[in-house]
């Protein structure tokens, strides 16, 4: 009964009670066969499998809890490594080797796993908050930038640029970089730019010759895309308070505004800096803006939306060069000499170039076959007509040999006729 309990129950308890009976503590050491025969049984080999793997898997048990032991050295140490390894996570982060997700996870790992205090937790709110104000804006740019590039063959203009990097900081919900290509695709610049053939362009500008420019003035309705707002309207929308300096310095760069002209707005409205940014950074502020050093200083982005201000606009282009319907085709000479384009009434085809639309250039190029066809079949009645009459003339030089050569024959017969009477 005493070995039926312990096999019921599993190892520690065989453990306990063979320790307790023979005073082995644990068994003492000893294997299962061990076991088996103090208590006088045969050799089972089930019996000592179990055992073993009973024994195996609690001295696991026992080795983890050795190793979760807290170790006072350890965390002080991960506590000392904490901000270098938290610097190198964030700048892993902002370099884009290692994205949102798993830099928090890395860094609640190592806290967990170092046991380091409650305090430690936010440091992965704030490598969240990293994200969104210094990577995140910074993605959307360039998401906005390439697709402007790779469809219009331009960057995009300030208020292009605020307006589809808006719709992807969650004006537009869902809105992603490939909507930015569609709606591209489908503004009037691309039509102008690319017509509205498609694929097909490509072919109809080898075949038929490449479409003309032209410089069109640019409608009132579209000017406001190149035109941009005061750098007081940009603190009003996306500065915190009266503190100028943060998201909205990076907002003010997207739309085209210069360091140096950032510079000299804050350095002439000293009011605008009565807030964090005054007290964090000083007089240095202003010129840590002309070398480009304030990105670390974002604000976590917000938009208030456009004030009263937002439409100050400075200077626009009045004009832009568009693509036409025209194409100018190259002809090759019609190959016909100039006494058969004469002979046909034709004015003969010397080559050169034809401008129009498509439909133009396909009705010139079938004159063009047609006049070639009817050259074609002229030269051949003139060359039948040259044939006739050779043949006429060899016909009558023909008849006038024979009536020679009758007639010498005549008078030679009549000579000898005469000359034998």
């Amino acid at each position: 009964m005493v070995l039926g309990a312990a096999l019921s129950f599993g190892a520690p308890l065989l453990g306990s009670l063979l320790g307790g009976a023979f005073g082995g503590g644990g068994g003492g050491g000893k294997s299962a066969s061990d076991y088996a025969e103090l208590f006088e049984l045969p050799p089972n080999e089930n019996l000592q499998e179990f055992l073993d793997l009973s024994m195996g898997q609690t001295q696991k048990y026992i080795d983890r809890a050795d190793r979760s032991v807290f170790d006072p050295a350890s965390q002080a140490a991960a506590m000392a490594n904490y901000g270098d390894f938290y610097k190198n996570l964030e700048n892993s982060l902002i370099g884009g080797s290692v994205g949102p997700n798993a830099a928090s996870q890395m860094l609640q790992n190592y806290i967990t796993g170092n046991q380091l205090p409650g305090e430690y937790g936010a440091g992965v709110n704030e490598l969240g908050q990293t994200y969104q104000r210094i990577v995140q804006p910074k993605q959307q740019a360039n998401a906005v930038t390439r697709a402007f590039e790779n469809t219009l063959g331009r960057a995009p203009t300030g208020n292009e640029m605020l307006k589809f990097t808006g719709r992807l900081a969650g004006g537009i919900a869902g809105y992603t970089p490939d909507d930015i290509v569609k709606d591209i695709a489908s503004s009037q610049e691309y039509k102008d730019k690319y017509g509205t053939g498609g694929a097909l362009n490509a072919y109809y500008d080898s075949y038929y010759g490449k479409r003309l420019t032209e410089t069109v003035d640019v409608p009132k309705s579209e000017q406001q895309e190149y035109k941009r707002p005061s750098l007081e309207a940009f603190a009003q929308r996306y500065g915190q308070g009266p503190d100028f300096g943060g998201h909205d310095v990076y907002k003010a760069r997207q739309a085209g505004y210069s360091n140096q002209e950032i510079a000299s707005f804050i350095g002439k409205n000293r009011h605008l800096l009565e807030g964090e940014n005054a007290k964090r950074f000083g007089l240095d502020f202003i010129s840590d803006i002309l070398k480009g050093k304030d990105d670390q200083r974002w604000m976590v982005p917000q938009d208030r939306g456009p004030g009263k201000n937002w439409d100050a606009q400075d200077a626009v282009p009045a004009t832009r060069e568009v693509i036409t319907d025209q194409r100018t085709f190259s002809y090759a000479p019609g190959g016909f000499t100039k006494e058969l384009y004469e002979t046909a009434g034709l004015k003969p085809n010397e080559g050169g170039e034809f401008t129009g639309t498509i439909g133009e250039i396909e009705e010139f190029r079938q004159n063009l076959r047609d006049d070639r066809k009817y050259m074609y079949n002229a030269g051949l009645t003139e060359l039948q007509g040259d044939i006739d009459k050779n043949l006429q003339q060899i016909k009558e030089r023909g008849s006038q040999r024979r009536a020679e050569i009758q007639g010498q024959y005549g008078m030679l017969a009549g000579m000898a006729q005469g000359l034998f009477s």
